[in-house]
């Protein structure tokens, strides 16, 4: 089974949480069935290439301003309830609502499934039961602690190389003694 998006993550953001769920998903698992099955343990169906696109297309999307949104809004109900399960499940009920008027009328859920033929004759494919059940069994992994380490993970490393390429840029352009650059150059134990 592959663990890619159906549309290729972009630069970026959405590669390294494409990447790093790829990762996890070839991680060796004492569990036979793998690490997907275990993370969406209550899904009812069977779990094929499909579910496995879909899935991993929900993952690549966090990588993006909206998927980060969501992120953001997951962690903030999550710290104010005491159920780790349901607060990104909550976060993704609001961000999939259809709502007249925005985003072409059409769901967040439509939006990770399309293609990019879909994309170029403006369509969208019906989606499935099985295609919701799976993404509401992974934004209950979300909350969990394997989940939030997942994301913190895919977090410091996107924060590590908006760092680098900073202090690259400013190297550059002649700017490495700037205190601002000396801070990120302690960072990273760079020696001027």
């Amino acid at each position: 089974m592959k663990h890619v998006p159906i549309r290729p993550a972009r630069e970026g953001e959405e590669q390294v949480f494409a990447r790093r769920w790829k990762e996890l998903m070839e991680s060796k698992e004492p569990y036979e069935s793998g690490v997907l099955c275990r993370i969406l343990i209550g899904y009812p169906y069977k779990i094929d290439q499909r579910v496995a696109s879909v899935v991993a297309s929900m993952i690549c999307w966090l990588g993006t301003n909206v998927g980060n949104s969501f992120l953001i809004k997951g962690g903030e109900i999550r710290d104010k309830v005491s159920s780790f399960r349901f607060p990104y499940l909550a976060a993704w009920g609001e961000c999939n609502a259809r709502i007249f008027g925005m985003n072409s009328r059409a769901r967040q859920i439509e939006f990770l499934t399309r293609t990019h033929a879909d994309m170029e004759k403006d369509i969208f494919q019906e989606v499935s039961v099985t295609d919701l059940e799976a993404l509401e069994q992974l934004c209950m992994w979300l909350g969990t602690d394997e989940g939030q380490t997942f994301i913190a993970s895919c977090e410091a490393e996107i924060t590590r190389r908006r760092d680098l390429e900073t202090l690259a840029w400013h190297c550059a352009d002649g700017r490495q003694n700037s205190p601002a650059v000396q801070k990120l150059m302690d960072k990273f134990a760079i020696v001027g």
